[in-house]
This record gives structure tokens, sequence and C-alpha cells, in this order.
């Protein structure tokens, strides 16, 4: 509790916009997050839309959470209900400590980060869902 939370790149539009099918993975991102002494308290993927994945982020942490939805990076055309309901984004959703997260002002990955809210010690949270499996 405590940690706030950050996403990589644009969320939403995936599909409509194909960006699925051409994308790079943000593996150079957290190797150069870690080798400058940013290290997560957890991260993973966004593979099923943020709405799918923070929920599973907060559990496996033992958290709930809180997210500014304005604070949203949404890809062009897009709203922030579609950057918590897309899938397919495959950007890094990850925690940071406050003293850990300073250290994003001065190093050169601020502009790769976006701050979108933190987690709590209050379990419950609901939000829209992601990406849904085998949805008819």
């Amino acid at each position: 509790p405590g940690d706030l939370i950050f996403v990589s790149g644009l969320l939403g539009g995936s599909f409509p916009t194909e960006w699925h099918l051409d994308f790079e993975p943000r593996v150079k991102l957290a190797r150069g997050l870690l080798k400058a002494g940013i290290r997560p308290s957890a991260m993973m993927d966004l593979s099923d839309g943020l709405g799918a994945d923070l929920p599973r982020l907060a559990a496996a942490s033992n958290c709930g959470f809180e997210i500014d939805e304005a604070a949203l990076p949404c890809r062009p055309g897009f709203t922030p209900d579609d950057a918590v309901s897309h899938g397919e984004d495959y950007e890094l959703l990850l925690t940071l400590s406050p003293d850990i997260a300073s250290k994003l002002v001065t190093s050169p990955f601020a502009n790769h980060l976006h701050h979108i809210g933190y987690l709590t010690s209050d379990s419950f949270r609901k939000i829209a869902p992601g990406w849904q499996h085998f949805a008819s």
C-alpha cells in the first residue's frame, strides 16, 4: 500500500489501429529502469488491458488500488474507458515506492512512464473489465 502505479506508452485502441501487430516489447525500458536503480515493487505487461491486469497485480500484492482515469495515457482518438477495457496494449504496468518514484524525475525514463494511481490497503476496488478471453 502507498506504492505509486505507472504505465508505459499509450493505452486503448490496439485492435482498431492494429498497433498490436507491430509493437516493440518494453524489454529495453524494463532493463533500463533496473540499471538506473529504479526497481519496481511489482511489474507486468498489459496484455489483457488495464481493467484485467491491474486487479491481478493488486491481488498478487495483497492490495487494492485507486486510479485517476483522467491521467490515463490514451492512444489518439480513444477514451479512458477504452484505455481500461481494451487489450493487447503490451505496455508495462508497474508500481514504485514513493522514494524510488522520485528518481524518475531526473531519469531518462520520465517521459516513458505515466503515473496513474496508487496501491491501497483496501483490497476491494471495482474497475471496468479488460479483455475477456473466450467471451462471445
